[in-house]
């Protein structure tokens, strides 16, 4: 049989399918999630590795913080990305995928200014809105922003995806008729929460919580795990206790540029939604929920921190 790492996007696409499909369901709660979870499994059991079903859950949960998306991805996968980010539960993991994402970023170079602003960003600003519309949508807007001197031409850049997001069927079944543009200014509004959140001891809060969360989920799940797992959860908290102890100085050094940052996506966004007419809006909507674009080891992204303990709810 082959072993967890060559199978890696196999289990997570095949749930994310799941819940893309039964998206209504699956934003009920954590036990309507986890229902939709288990009956996909079910369904899809014969083509799956024989497994018990938590270590079904935890080879999703870790395919998950393992997968990346970033400006790469196409506009129907951020797309897909975003609407399955309207699952609370499935919210904190991406979130949780994306903080590791930029923990690697600042660990294979400390001295890079954009990493830095863009953990600071994840840390800021996805404790703060939940699960919601306006958060997929700034979400979009800051993937694009990575690896970008042009703030504003780099949302600009995300207008395809960001409306697919809106016009999604299974969007717009959750959020009913919505105007793109007002859905895009209500996202430019909360940037404001964002800003007021950014203070060196609320983000060095928000990493520590975070940590011991990540700690705790990891030491819950230690007899499940499988070898992989093992080798893949110790290298990566290594890795954020590292970019911890380099956070007071380097967070502090780029404040300045993070606030910047965040003007410079919110004044993209009102000028999207001045532009984006919503005839327009209406011809995209192509979605993906495959977010597994390739099999990898090491290939990680973003996170957050309105910490729930992602694991002990699914398992519980």
């Amino acid at each position: 049989m082959a072993d967890d790492s060559e199978l890696a996007g196999l289990v997570g696409n095949i749930v994310f399918t799941g819940l893309y499909e039964h998206l209504s369901e699956a934003v009920q709660g954590v036990e309507s999630c986890r229902d939709v979870i288990r009956h996909t499994l079910t369904q899809h059991g014969a083509g799956l590795p024989r497994q018990t079903r938590l270590i079904q859950e935890l080879q999703w949960v870790t395919e998950t913080l393992q997968s990346e998306m970033d400006s790469t991805a196409s506009d129907s996968q951020l797309a897909g990305d975003a609407c399955l980010g309207l699952i609370p539960v499935v919210d904190q993991l991406q979130d949780t995928r994306d903080l590791f994402a930029h923990c690697r970023l600042v660990h294979h170079d400390t001295e890079d200014p954009e990493a830095w602003v863009t953990l600071a960003l994840t840390l800021v600003g996805l404790s703060t809105i939940l699960a919601s519309p306006a958060k997929g949508i700034l979400k979009l807007a800051v993937i694009h922003t990575q690896g970008k001197s042009n703030v504003g031409n780099a949302v600009a850049d995300g207008t395809r995806s960001i409306a697919s997001f809106i016009a999604a069927p299974n969007s717009q079944s959750l959020m009913g008729p919505v105007n793109p543009s007002l859905a895009i200014r209500r996202a430019a509004d909360a940037i404001d929460l964002l800003k007021a959140e950014l203070s060196i001891s609320r983000v060095l809060e928000t990493f520590d919580a975070w940590l011991t969360q990540v700690e705790d989920i990891r030491l819950w799940a230690n007899k499940q795990m499988t070898p992989f797992m093992h080798q893949w959860w110790d290298a990566h908290l290594m890795m954020a206790r590292s970019v911890r102890a380099l956070a007071p100085t380097k967070l502090t050094d780029s404040s300045a540029a993070t606030m910047a940052t965040l003007e410079g996506i919110k004044a993209a966004l009102l000028r999207m939604a001045d532009q984006l007419d919503e005839t327009l809006a209406g011809t995209f909507g192509n979605v993906s929920p495959d977010t597994f674009r390739e099999r990898h080891r090491e290939s990680i992204a973003n996170l957050s921190a309105n910490l729930k303990c992602i694991l002990g709810e699914l398992s519980t």
